[in-house]
């Protein structure tokens, strides 16, 4: 998690003015954070939609309660 998105930002900043990346650099950096990030548990789902509809029902009524107590 990033805590401090000022020096963060400032960072990506300098990096891309150094860098001058082309397009295929970009995505081979991209597909190896995708692998380490599988390594690391990230994307350990077999179904990455599992969950969504219990999310989305929970939000439902999340949302009904929220307007129950604001019309009060």
């Amino acid at each position: 998690m990033i805590e401090n998105s000022d020096i963060y930002r400032k960072f990506l900043d300098e990096f891309r003015k150094k860098e001058n990346l082309t397009y295929e650099r970009k995505l081979e950096i991209f597909e190896e954070m995708f692998v380490w990030s599988k390594y690391l548990g990230v994307f350990n789902k077999r179904d990455p939609l599992e969950g969504t509809e219990k999310n989305i029902r929970i939000a439902g009524i999340l949302k009904k309660c929220l307007k129950i107590c604001s019309s009060d």
